[in-house]
């Protein structure tokens, strides 16, 4: 029985408008075709979301034709003609002897293929979502293809969200918000740490009665005087009294993320934490009342950096950076030195966790889409410190 096509956010015809951006850089530096490598950029080009770029998989665009192929082991072409726009005959597998073999990979079999296609030269690459073994190997394998250089050219239009994908990230911020408010039900003390995550990761997963949740993130949701470093999980010790946790991780809906941070007290908070946090709070509400079309991102991070240095704190790290399909975007970032202009439909994460000590800390986050006005915060947790 023939797979069927899985339920899609996203037209044809929108999947084709990106590939058109594509093209347009592709004719920039004279590619005849494209070897999309980046799982995320895969996605959003075609749909594909298997989990299997482990190992070698292309989208591979070519300059005169509208819909792209993808080649990918032979296994995992099922998933691809299920989850991918294109028509079934433009998702080719490889066979499993170009696996787990030191002499030979997945681009053996892709290259061979490009040279069935005479009038293709000019290959252009991802070398940026690639390992240097990996380029290494393309090298080898180049023969008389001319290796250019297109690394940032898909992630860079993925900065400008359509209103498809605004649509599916307020479904993802549904999910965020139910777990957010499930840590303060489920973290109190005696609870242990692993006990109370394992429920914020259902909640990640169950999604709510109208959405369910995406494969998603491991959540960072450090403690007591973990609170210093923002990238912790959790220990199968328990809650205490007196303590404070820092959640951190995303609702995820279509592969798209919408992350969120809040601090949340055991309890009645300290003086020290309280204090720091109204000060992340008034520069949460100044970066946000600055994100409108025509300020830069670095505006934004110093206007936060601005109300956090009222109360003595410096802020040493960014404040955020782009959101969209497997949450972070690397095609810019909410850094006092970063000049990109906000245009309405960017997305961000508005990043604003103060580790000020090796034992303490404090996060507070938004995620917010870029109106014609004031910008669009897709949570709706309040913006305040949190008491379990």
């Amino acid at each position: 029985m023939p797979i069927v096509k899985c339920p899609s956010p996203f037209t044809a015809d929108e999947y084709r408008s990106r590939i058109a951006r594509v093209h347009q850089a592709m004719a920039e530096t004279g590619a005849d075709c494209m070897l999309v490598t980046d799982a995320s950029n895969i996605c959003y080009l075609s749909g594909y979301g298997g989990d299997s770029s482990y190992i070698a998989q292309a989208l591979v665009v070519f300059a005169d034709e509208e819909d792209p192929y993808i080649i990918l082991r032979r296994q995992d072409a099922p998933a691809a003609v299920y989850m991918t726009y294109m028509a079934n005959d433009r998702v080719i597998g490889y066979p499993e002897r170009f696996i787990g073999d030191s002499h030979v990979s997945g681009f053996d079999f892709i290259f061979d293929w490009l040279r069935g296609r005479p009038s293709v030269r000019g290959v252009a690459l991802e070398f940026d979502a690639m390992s240097g073994s990996t380029l290494d190997t393309i090298r080898a394998r180049q023969g008389g293809f001319k290796l250019l250089n297109l690394s940032g050219a898909v992630v860079r239009h993925r900065l400008v969200k359509s209103p498809a994908e605004i649509a599916v990230m307020r479904q993802a911020s549904l999910i965020t918000d139910a777990a957010m408010h499930r840590v303060v039900e489920v973290y109190k003390p005696g609870v242990r740490e692993c006990d109370a995550a394992a429920e914020v990761v259902k909640t990640l997963i169950r999604g709510t009665e109208q959405f369910g949740g995406d494969r998603g993130f491991i959540p960072n949701i450090p403690g007591g005087p973990q609170t210093g470093a923002p990238h912790l999980n959790w220990s199968d010790e328990p809650i205490k009294a007196g303590t404070h946790y820092n959640p951190e991780f995303a609702g995820v809906r279509h592969r798209y993320a919408v992350g969120l941070m809040r601090t949340v007290s055991i309890g009645k908070p300290t003086e020290k934490l309280n204090r720091l946090h109204d000060y992340m709070i008034a520069g949460a509400n100044s970066a946000l009342d600055k994100a409108r079309p025509g300020a830069t991102t670095g505006q934004v991070a110093q206007a936060f950096c601005n109300e956090v240095a009222k109360g003595g704190y410096l802020k040493d790290s960014r404040v955020g950076y782009p959101l969209g399909i497997d949450w972070l975007e690397t095609s810019c970032s909410l850094r006092t030195d970063d000049p990109t202009v906000l245009e309405p439909g960017m997305t961000f994460h508005l990043m604003m966790g103060m580790w000020i000590e090796e034992d303490f800390g404090a996060v507070l986050s938004e995620s917010f889409a870029v109106t014609e006005g004031a910008c669009e915060v897709f949570s709706k947790v309040p913006r305040a410190l949190l008491v379990a």
